[in-house]
């Protein structure tokens, strides 16, 4: 029985270790040297990103540019109880740990990894830490929604069955940041991303509801889901939400684009109203 012990606690070690976020970043230099070229090469290293392993990722990170980590900067949100020192990402604890809820203080944060994105030039790089619980710990509503109507709206669904693929469809497009738009506007000469999965089927447009991968859900399909779930018009709807109507007629919800569309190559089918997400820089690892 002690020998059966220790080889089940071996093998729950090793796994463990395989998954090491920081390893698992350092790793992913090793495996995309073109990265860690840019990286070199780069004015400025700017990272952004957010989740539960954020902390631990960017420690890796570091380690992994240590020959040139005085062009670094950026900032990471991580839960309450994660965060690990690092010596030139801002590492801020931004919701209590056990409460998967975004708050002011996530607000406050991505307005800055924005701040701090939009300076980006072609001299500089941007990589993206991103993980599990990323999508409460970045949280960027549209402007015509309050934070607490995005938050009670995420109670609703998933009070009522609603999958994690369908909760973040919805919140996508209640989000400057989701699905792609934290990058929109970024005009560094690449952007990496860095993803630790948490979700099946390892889908980026997912894990965190996407922040740097496109999004393939539609305005439509999000109000699909609310009228699914919350057929009763109980979704938030007055001063500062701009209507919207799902197939049935009902008034389904309040999302709108914050900033106008811009054209996309190849047939629309029902995406009309669709921001374009550019696929920015290199691989997710």
């Amino acid at each position: 029985m002690d020998v059966l012990r220790r080889h089940i606690s071996e093998i729950w070690y090793a796994g463990v270790q395989a998954v090491n976020p920081a390893r698992t970043v350092i790793r992913a230099f090793s495996q995309y040297p073109e990265m860690l070229d840019a990286a070199r090469q780069a004015r400025r290293i700017i990272v952004v990103g957010g989740g539960k392993s954020a902390s631990a990722m960017a420690q890796g990170l570091e380690s992994a540019i240590e020959d040139f980590l005085d062009r670094a900067c950026g900032l990471v949100t991580v839960p309450s109880g994660l965060s690990q020192v690092s010596s030139r990402i801002e590492v801020k604890s931004v919701r209590p740990i056990g409460k998967n809820e975004p708050t002011q203080e996530a607000v406050e944060a991505t307005k800055q990894m924005c701040d701090l994105l939009a300076t980006a030039t072609d001299d500089d790089i941007v990589i993206c830490l991103i993980s599990g619980g990323a999508s409460a710990t970045m949280c960027l509503p549209i402007k015509s929604i309050s934070l607490d109507d995005k938050i009670m709206v995420t109670k609703k669904l998933s009070e009522a069955g609603a999958t994690i693929d369908e909760l973040n469809s919805v919140r996508k497009h209640l989000s400057q940041i989701k699905g792609g738009r934290l990058i929109e506007n970024c005009r560094a000469s690449s952007v990496w991303s860095l993803v630790i999965s948490d979700v099946a089927n390892n889908r980026l447009d997912v894990i965190g509801s996407g922040p740097t991968a496109a999004d393939p859900s539609t305005f439509r399909d999000a109000l699909q889901i609310i009228d699914h779930f919350i057929p009763n018009g109980d979704a938030p709807v007055g001063a500062g939400f701009a209507r919207c109507r799902a197939p049935n007629g009902r008034a389904a919800a309040w999302l709108r684009l914050s900033s106008p569309p811009r054209p996309r190559d190849g047939p629309r089918s029902d995406r009309s109203g669709e921001p374009d997400i550019p696929r920015v820089g290199g691989p997710a690892a």
